[in-house]
């Protein structure tokens, strides 16, 4: 009951937060983006506001956040544990169970595998075809477009998540900077197209597989923004290269750090609308509902593709049951990355 209420009062100091930075963009030349975000970025990781922040009045403005926030943003991040291993701007924002299980139903639709163009048994992203441009495509310095609304053009169509995921934070961080937007000097000589990765030494080395993540992330991104400034000045690369594909495929592994057999809390894909369902039920029964008048009201407002209920209250209650003991039984050192 005690982390309920600090997480409602977490909820609560978002919600002022964002209507102090609405309140006081009015008065900018340029309004801050993502306010609410970087305030807590610089209560949880220390970041001074010269880091956060590119102009005086923005830096004012955070300033002012901080005097009257603080306190209160402190004394939720000394005593609510179970953010331990996120971002607690992410953890911050509360999911919409309805708008997830819309989009998970949709995926796995028939109706929504089509539109997609996507294989498999679900995917929010389908292979590439050809449809019809809906924007002019201009190349700088061009006198035309590239691409006039109508013509054919290879197109990848996707449904994107709709709720916000936490980020992972590690005890053992990795930093990676790059010769293309940072000045590198090694004994008083300038680096030249390097990407320079750096650790903490009075902190534990990361992963072999976190190391690798780095490499191939930073890696993947400082060609990704020289291909991307080429083709903003009308050059088209002669080949584009992604770090983060094999034999001109997506390697998956590449991109994790943390193996799907080391997390305590994995379930299988086939128990996603359990879960939501029982994150339903959980959330009605804090409310006040027995069980199993959580259940009947999860099923009336958790409906199927036609918009009506197809889900059994018998079902949900296993649901309920799987999310209850993963909750009761949660502690931040079942994360893999906390260790």
């Amino acid at each position: 009951m005690v982390q309920r209420k600090l997480f409602s009062m977490l909820l609560e100091l978002r919600s002022e937060l964002d209507a102090f930075f609405k309140g006081q963009d009015a008065d900018l030349e340029s309004q801050l983006e993502n306010g609410v975000d970087i305030f807590w970025d610089v209560i949880q990781f220390h970041r001074t506001i010269a880091e956060v922040t590119a102009t005086s009045e923005h830096a004012v403005l955070m300033h002012k956040a901080l005097e009257n926030f603080a306190d209160k943003a402190n004394y939720v991040l000394n005593n609510l544990p179970y953010y331990k291993g996120f971002c607690l701007s992410d953890f911050s924002t509360l999911t919409d169970l309805e708008m997830l299980h819309d989009w998970w139903m949709y995926i796995n639709s028939g109706d929504g595998r089509r539109a997609l163009n996507a294989e498999g048994k679900f995917s929010s992203s389908g292979k590439q075809r050809l449809l019809p441009a809906t924007s002019e495509i201009w190349f700088a310095g061009e006198d035309s477009p590239m691409t006039r609304v109508g013509e054919m053009v290879m197109t990848i169509s996707s449904i994107s998540n709709p709720v916000r995921m936490p980020r992972r934070v590690t005890e053992r961080r990795i930093w990676n900077f790059s010769t293309d937007d940072h000045e590198i000097r090694v004994d008083g000589h300038p680096l030249k197209d390097r990407v320079v990765f750096a650790f903490d030494l009075l902190k534990p080395l990361p992963s072999i597989r976190e190391i690798e993540k780095a490499i191939w992330s930073a890696h993947g991104l400082a060609q990704a923004q020289r291909s991307l400034a080429m083709l903003e000045a009308g050059i088209f690369p002669d080949e584009i290269q992604s770090a983060w594909t094999k034999d001109g495929a997506f390697d998956i592994k590449r991109a994790i750090t943390t193996l799907p057999e080391e997390y305590k809390l994995m379930v299988a894909q086939n128990s996603v609308r359990p879960l939501i369902f029982g994150l339903c039920c959980w959330d009605l029964v804090a409310d006040g509902q027995t069980d199993a008048q959580a259940c009947k009201k999860a099923v009336s407002k958790l409906v199927g593709n036609k918009g009506k209920p197809d889900y059994s209250q018998k079902r949900a209650m296993y649901g309920l049951k799987l999310v209850r003991s993963k909750i009761e039984a949660y502690e931040p050192d079942q994360l893999p990355w906390n260790h």
